[in-house]
């Protein structure tokens, strides 16, 4: 065995014909089989000083991605008196025997830096991330040749001197699972029959600002959320309320089987209410853990801002008299199939209310 630090050279004993020799990059152990012995040597190196340049790497939920992932590192230089700044984060992916890729600077400060890696396209199964840190300088000391060479006197000008010689941290590494890739969503809806003039629906976004329910749950506080999946569902784990006061009454895939449908029960008005349905798997294989989405409840809004004023006022009072449809069905807020003095009644009461 060969002492990296020093390069001096240890005698370790193993079996009878021992061959081939084995490394767990994680656990850093040899495994040296021992044909003729029939067993195996296991070689643990001794522990060294830590290196004061490490890099992290934020860990997958279940350690677990999908073939597109991207991972956030950050180094951390603890060098002291002086503490030569991290300039760049380089990684690998299941093997450290070719060209490591810089990953993109997202933030720094004196003594740390943070990037994003991006693999290329993975496949499904076990991979390995490798990744470390440098101070930079080895832009210039992995070419021998110094641009413009360097005055060194009597010997006149030295073109082979390396500029400089970089920090290198630890190589560390990461066991992750790539998994399928996630459930396509094609949206979710809060959708509501309207007496005979049939069902119509609020779009839901699934990022970015929730959408705004604005109609009447009833006495109970009863809402129907509609997941529609770009595949046929094979199967969902469970519906649940994430965030915001309300229940699951019931939930199940619908009779298209694109659809999963949530009945919720109890939500309270003024109020974001967050649904999440777990362990969602769709015909062509596809997977996710969760599938969420947020809904504003709030009675009267029937603009959609988050507030209830004027404006909501005025819009439901322009509607009334007219057939409902899918510019107006906002005003509706009773539910009953016609926006009438009931609608512009129940808007006004609510004058005031918003969102949080």
């Amino acid at each position: 065995m060969i002492d990296g630090t020093n390069n001096s050279t240890t005698t370790v004993a193993v079996g009878t014909s021992p061959f081939p020799v084995a490394v767990n990059p994680i656990t850093n152990k040899i495994y040296v089989p021992n044909i003729n012995s029939n067993n195996v040597t296991v070689i643990t190196p001794a522990p060294t000083n830590a290196i004061p340049l490490n890099t992290a790497i934020t860990p997958a939920p279940g350690n677990t991605t999908s073939p597109t992932a991207t991972f956030t590192l950050t180094a951390t230089s603890t060098y002291a008196p002086n503490v030569p700044p991290p300039q760049a984060i380089y990684f690998q992916i299941d093997t450290i025997n070719s060209t490591f890729t810089q990953a993109v600077e997202q933030s720094r400060t004196a003594t740390t830096l943070t990037a994003s890696a991006s693999p290329p396209t993975l496949q499904r199964g076990l991979h390995i991330i490798y990744f470390f840190a440098t101070d930079g300088s080895d832009a210039t000391s992995i070419n021998p040749n110094r641009p413009g060479g360097e005055n060194v006197g009597k010997r006149g000008w030295d073109t082979s001197a390396p500029k400089s010689s970089p920090i290198l941290g630890g190589i560390n590494a990461y066991l992750f699972l790539v998994g399928p890739p996630a459930v396509p969503v094609a949206g979710v809806a809060s959708t509501k029959t309207h007496g005979s003039a049939g069902a119509f629906a609020i779009n839901l976004p699934v990022s970015g600002n929730p959408g705004i329910e604005c109609r009447s749950g009833g006495p109970a506080g009863n809402h129907t959320l509609v997941f529609t999946f770009t595949n046929t569902l094979a199967s969902v784990g469970s519906a649940s309320v994430s965030a915001g006061t309300g229940s699951v009454a019931s939930s199940g895939i619908g009779a298209d089987a694109h659809q999963y449908v949530v009945n919720l029960t109890g939500v309270a008005n003024a109020q974001v209410i967050g649904v999440s349905l777990s362990n969602v798997t769709d015909s062509a294989g596809n997977s996710s853990s969760a599938v969420p989405v947020s809904m504003g409840v709030l009675l009267g809004d029937t603009t959609g801002n988050g507030t209830v004023d004027a404006p909501d006022v005025g819009q439901t009072k322009s509607f009334s008299g007219q057939a409902l449809d899918a510019t107006n069905f906002r005003a509706d807020v009773n539910v009953s199939g016609v926006i009438n003095a009931s609608d512009i009644g129940l808007v006004k009461s609510t004058a005031g209310t918003s969102l949080p």
